[in-house]
């Protein structure tokens, strides 16, 4: 059941709409945020039968303090929920119709040089913070996404014929049906990482381990990875907001390109399902390519022969 901010109708509908979709574990979390945020609007507005303005309403209060890119989600969620009343003669589809934000993939993501993931690299060795310098390394290197990182396991590193891979839980997967093939030299890097540490006698046996107090030799958590890496990038003097751990897995695609990799091989590397999503890195590349502002400046403010240097341009 959802909170008491939802009234009984809908609470019901709610329920019985997570009782037979087959969703997995994170996704419940999703759908139950939008779900709550949209009927918490009805509720402190007073609507007891939303209608369709209702939920544009909702939606463009929505983007006054959350991410455009968060909005669509929960846009999504309440259209495939009313899709689902509708089908089942429960209550009509308000969502038929309702245009969805247009958002580009990458639009809120940077990704990390290759100058600057030395230097973050670098920083966390020196520190001696060998967990964590591996965990850039593999989500650098190896285009793991942050739950790849957490859920990799100690045998999750094996040969197949006379290369190493690694085995990965990957996005949307039920198991760990994904492989990534590594060279030698991070294969040596991995083993050489576990020889390190103090190995636990526990069944599941985490790749990373938690160095807390409570959850000492335990599973890390998708935050505690995302805050490890988020704290990286800063301490090496990275403080966008746009730079996030998922940004390391944008710089793997990006440096996989810029190195000369095919597209067909950098989505099998990806693990992208679909060639346009790799696609999209290829464009960002093609468009930070583009010296079309650069020429202009030089044809406004050029003085003669002499370019001039910044801050010395005269009012247009």
């Amino acid at each position: 059941m959802m909170p008491g901010t939802v009234s009984g109708f809908f609470a019901s509908a709610v329920s019985a709409f997570f009782n037979v979709s087959d969703f997995r574990s994170s996704t419940v979390l999703t759908y139950r945020c939008a779900l709550l945020s949209f009927f918490a609007y009805c509720t402190q507005q007073q609507i007891e039968k939303p209608e369709p303005v209702h939920l544009t309403a909702w939606r463009d209060e929505l983007l006054l303090s959350k991410r455009p890119a968060t909005v669509q989600t929960y846009l999504t969620v309440l259209k495939q929920f009313f899709r689902w009343t509708a089908s089942r003669n429960i209550y009509r589809d308000i969502g038929l119709g309702i245009r969805g934000l247009r958002i580009h993939r990458f639009s809120s993501r940077d990704f990390v040089p290759v100058s600057g993931i030395k230097k973050v690299l670098g920083r966390l060795w020196s520190a001696g913070r060998k967990r964590d310098y591996l965990m850039v390394v593999l989500m650098v290197c190896c285009g793991l996404r942050v739950s790849e990182v957490v859920r990799l396991d100690e045998d999750d590193l094996f040969r197949i014929g006379n290369r190493w891979v690694i085995a990965v839980h990957g996005k949307g997967r039920d198991g760990k049906s994904d492989t990534v093939t590594i060279d030698d030299g991070m294969a040596r890097m991995m083993l050489n990482y576990l020889a390190s540490r103090n190995r636990t006698d526990q069944k599941r046996k985490p790749f990373f381990v938690s160095e807390a107090y409570r959850n000492k030799g335990g599973r890390l958590s998708a935050r505690t990875v995302s805050r490890i890496v988020k704290n990286a990038l800063i301490d090496a003097g990275f403080r966008s907001a746009r730079l996030t751990a998922h940004s390391l897995r944008h710089s793997a695609v990006t440096l996989a390109l810029q190195g000369g990799a095919s597209l067909q091989e950098t989505q099998q590397f990806a693990r992208h399902s679909r060639l346009e999503t790799t696609q999209i890195y290829a464009h960002n590349l093609e468009r930070l390519k583009n010296r079309c502002s650069s020429l202009v400046m030089k044809m406004v403010f050029n003085a003669g022969k002499r370019f001039l240097p910044m801050g010395a341009y005269p009012p247009c």
